[in-house]
């Protein structure tokens, strides 16, 4: 009797559970409608915020953050909608809408930006690097048992051996590249205009550039309020935390 009131009981919360996960999952579905309403009606800073509100609550995707930087450029956040653009891009990198919108939004900057070798890799998604790295080093143990389990084969597996090899330790290194600049390296984009890059983490400290909205840096250090940080020109200084928005790291 009481293992079938356990188990009742179980099946009830399971239930339960899965009618507030269908109710939450509509309560996001008709707040993306409501958010995708007003920016069709050219209120784009409300549309942004609403946006905001969906991704504050845990409804991350490519397309929520797509739609986010939209309405952030159309209200005139272009550093606030390049990092925007940057999240749907890892998310999905060889989305042609989202590429096309970030690249649009840095021209707007005047910034010139040479693009990096983890630029170009992250068009391929990490997992996609990491998964094609792993079939690799698969495909080159695999060789290297039949060598051992037939050594009159040797010299006929030497070669596919060889580039099995190569071609796990370059994919490998591409997933390190991909990984180190979207997880593990701490970036900032400039969210406000006329902000000013500073000598030392003080409001009185001399300035040295005011990077214009939307310039990528590199966090190097942090304190209190103030970011570190290093432009691409290699200017390197202190910014107020709350004018920029973080990235990665």
């Amino acid at each position: 009797m009481i293992r079938r009131a356990v188990l009742f009981l179980v099946f009830v919360c399971l239930v339960g559970l899965r009618a507030v996960a269908a109710e939450t999952a509509e309560s996001a579905e008709t707040r993306f409608a409501a958010a995708n309403r007003l920016y069709e009606q050219g209120r784009h800073a409300e549309a942004a915020e609403a946006y905001e509100r969906l991704v504050a609550d845990g409804a991350v995707n490519a397309t929520v953050w797509f739609n986010l930087g939209n309405a952030r450029y159309q209200a005139g956040q272009l550093g606030r909608a390049i990092a925007a653009y940057t999240r749907a891009r890892e998310l999905a990198p060889r989305d042609a809408e989202i590429l096309n919108n970030l690249r649009m939004a840095r021209a707007k900057t005047g910034i010139r930006r040479d693009e990096s070798l983890a630029a170009l890799l992250g068009r391929l998604s990490l997992n996609t690097w990491a998964v094609a790295a792993e079939l690799a080093i698969f495909v080159w143990f695999a060789l290297r048992a039949l060598v051992q389990l037939a050594p009159a084969r040797r010299s006929a597996l030497k070669a596919p051996s060889w580039i099995a090899g190569s071609a796990a330790a370059l994919l490998a290194a591409a997933a390190w590249v991909v990984a180190d600049d979207q997880l593990w390296t701490r970036r900032a984009i400039v969210s406000v205009p006329e902000t000013v890059i500073r000598r030392g983490p003080l409001a009185d400290s001399q300035g040295k550039s005011t990077p214009p909205d939307g310039t990528e840096l590199e966090v190097l250090g942090e304190k209190d309020e103030w970011l570190n940080v290093r432009a691409t020109d290699g200017t390197e200084g202190w910014i107020l935390r709350q004018h920029t928005e973080r990235l990665g790291g």
